[in-house]
């Protein structure tokens, strides 16, 4: 009768070994491939905003949604509830103004110290309370002119440089450590452009108005 033979102790912790390192090469390597699938999904939602954004320009005499009140229209972040009611007839989709990786990106910067950054960064999840305040992901500023109160830019008026001028974006905040896309060390940030192209730029926008 042959006796059975079993693993020996240095056996299992060879084979243990080999699996860590396995495992710790392919970990970043699915967690690379996951941000991508996030990344395409956010260049998506943005494409599908600046549909809609257009689609709204063709039935209101090419102009894009805009007001003259400071707490809607006043900066390029939240709220945005005017926003949000203009443009969800045209995209019937809650989940295209929230990028797939905002709830990290909200979560790393809620555990900020400073009170501030928190409060930007619970705005930025997609949840029941957000959506009715109108506090969404992206931000929307093409519209800005600089003046107060902001007027209206048409499809016209922007003929001439639409290929530069920025419409929708991730978000960031002066001070926030931490972006929604982050490849090879690097911070960055999608960007919707007027004429509806979306390409990523890396690090802080320093001009707003482009």
């Amino acid at each position: 009768m042959a006796l059975r033979r079993g693993f020996t102790l240095i056996e299992l912790l060879v084979v243990i070994a080999i699996i860590a390192i396995l495992a710790a090469m392919l970990f970043p390597v699915f967690a690379r491939a996951r941000e991508q699938a996030k990344r395409a999904s956010c260049w998506s939602n943005l494409r599908q905003l600046g549909t809609a954004l257009h689609m709204y320009a063709q039935d209101c005499d090419e102009s894009f949604p805009i007001g003259t009140d400071p707490v809607q229209w006043g900066s390029y972040g939240n709220p945005k509830l005017a926003f949000v009611q203009y443009t969800y007839p045209y995209t019937k989709n809650r989940t295209i103004y929230y990028c797939a990786s905002c709830d990290v990106l909200a979560a790393m910067n809620m555990s900020s110290s400073n009170p501030a950054i928190q409060a930007w960064a619970a705005k930025l999840r997609n949840t029941d309370e957000n959506w009715a305040a109108g506090n969404i992901c992206y931000y929307y500023f093409s519209f800005l002119t600089g003046g107060a109160p902001f007027a209206a830019r048409t499809l016209t008026e922007m003929a001439d440089t639409p290929a530069e001028m920025w419409m929708m974006s991730d978000p960031f905040m002066n001070g926030c450590p931490w972006f929604p896309h982050a490849y090879n060390h690097a911070r960055g940030l999608h960007v919707l452009f007027v004429d509806g192209h979306v390409k990523p730029l890396i690090g802080r926008p320093r001009d707003l108005y482009k």
